[in-house]
This record gives structure tokens, C-alpha cells and sequence, in this order.
């Protein structure tokens, strides 16, 4: 299973050299957690980890808005960018090249996780470590905001079962296909019974679908959105 997996983060890797997977806006669900799920006073007080984060859109977003920010991605490509818009904001923000599922931190470091379109890409080995990494470093009474992709996702029916929750997708070579650079990854799709499964350990699970679709409906993105405390 690392072969198919190094092959992803190799994927990633030269994704991220396109400016198209280095988006700079923040997802509209994200801004709704940091700024309605903690007042100013307390984002203010908080350290935050943004947990795959790509280029940085949302570690930007939550350094902006007071939080004690740090961000960790396996892409040095990803941690060069969020440094360079840190920077160029005039942001401190500790940003660390490293994989998901050791994270160099102490044990309740942090009083919220960002992780968000990340963990879809691992095996459910990595995936289940990940998650319990994320558990280990979240204080007491901290919480954690997921996006993750369900089994009702378009790809599902576009990729081959390796066992467990773990897919190879295939793609397609269609025109109109919305997701032809993750052709060949390795991923990660989870119905509502694995969601509550991989979460036993955490406090107040709560869960939120999102679905979009793309080309009238012919394929339709699905989304877990999982907010859990520790």
C-alpha cells in the first residue's frame, strides 16, 4: 500500500506546482467555524494547527483572525507557498514540512485542528493514525474541523477497491470530468458508520454532508463535514 501512496504524494507534489491547486480563498464552511466558533476574545487566546494546508488559504485565514497558528504539510512545494503568504501579510505563522501521521508536536498542543480536504487522501491504515494524531494533540475540550469525502462521491464509481476504505481511483479521460489530476491517487471514502467508528475516542461528533454537483448533475461531489471535540 506505500507504493500507492508515495505515488499520491508524488501527484500532489507536482499539482501543487499549478497555480489552480494552490487556491488563496477560503472555503466558505471553514470561515464559519473560526469566526462563529470562537468569539474574538478567544481566537485571540487560541493556538491553531492547520493540518494539510496546501498553500495556506486557511492558515492565513485563521493567523488574520488572532489564532496562535502553525501549519503542517507533506509538500515542501505547499510550506513554501503558505511562508511566502505569511510573509507577504506579515504573519508569524510556524510552518513545518512533515507526513500526518507522527506529528512533531507534544500531546494536547492545540485548541483547534483544522484538517480540511486532507485526509481523503491517505490508506485507512494512515488515515486511522492521522486521526488519532489528531485526538493526541488537541487540549482538552479542543475541536477539530474535518472535510472529508463520503462514499456517495462521484469518484467512488471511478476508482477500484483495494480493501476496507481504501480506493485506487481510476479517473476518466472524459472532457468533461472535474478531476482528471487525481487520476491514479490513492483515496479514502467513508460512509457515516466508519466516520462514528474512526471519531469513538473524540466528545460531541457532530456530522454535516455537502454535495455539489458538476456538468448538470452528472457527477456529484460529496462531502463529510465532521466537527468533533476531545
Amino acid at each position: 500500500m506505500a507504493e500507492v501512496g508515495d505515488a499520491t504524494y508524488e501527484t500532489w507534489e507536482q499539482l501543487h506546482a499549478q497555480a489552480r491547486y494552490l487556491p488563496r480563498y477560503p472555503q466558505d464552511d471553514v470561515v464559519r467555524w473560526v469566526l462563529g466558533g470562537f468569539t474574538k476574545t478567544q481566537r485571540q487566546k487560541k493556538s491553531a494547527l492547520d493540518l494539510g494546508c496546501g498553500g495556506g488559504r486557511h492558515t492565513i485565514l485563521m493567523a488574520r483572525e488572532g489564532f496562535n497558528t502553525k501549519a503542517i504539510d507533506r509538500s515542501p512545494v505547499g510550506i513554501a507557498e503558505t511562508k511566502r503568504r505569511a510573509k507577504e501579510e506579515g504573519l508569524d505563522v510556524e510552518c513545518i514540512n512533515s507526513n500526518l501521521t507522527n506529528l512533531p508536536y507534544d500531546d494536547k498542543s492545540f485548541d483547534a485542528v483544522l484538517c480540511y480536504g486532507v485526509i481523503c487522501y491517505l490508506e485507512q491504515e494512515e488515515l486511522q493514525a492521522a486521526i488519532g494524531e489528531i485526538y493526541r494533540i488537541l487540549k482538552s475540550g479542543g475541536q477539530t474541523f474535518i472535510m472529508t469525502r463520503s462514499n456517495k462521491d462521484f469518484r467512488v464509481n471511478y476508482s477500484r477497491h483495494l480493501g476496507g476504505t481504501t480506493y485506487r481511483i481510476i479517473g476518466s479521460t472524459a472532457d468533461d470530468y472535474p478531476a482528471k489530476g487525481e487520476n491514479g491517487m490513492l483515496h479514502s471514502f467513508l460512509g457515516q458508520s466508519d466516520v462514528h467508528d474512526l471519531f469513538c475516542n473524540f466528545q460531541d461528533l457532530r456530522l454535516d454532508r455537502r454535495s455539489l454537483s458538476f456538468c448538470g448533475g452528472t457527477y456529484i461531489n460529496d462531502d463529510w463535514l465532521i466537527l468533533a471535540k476531545r
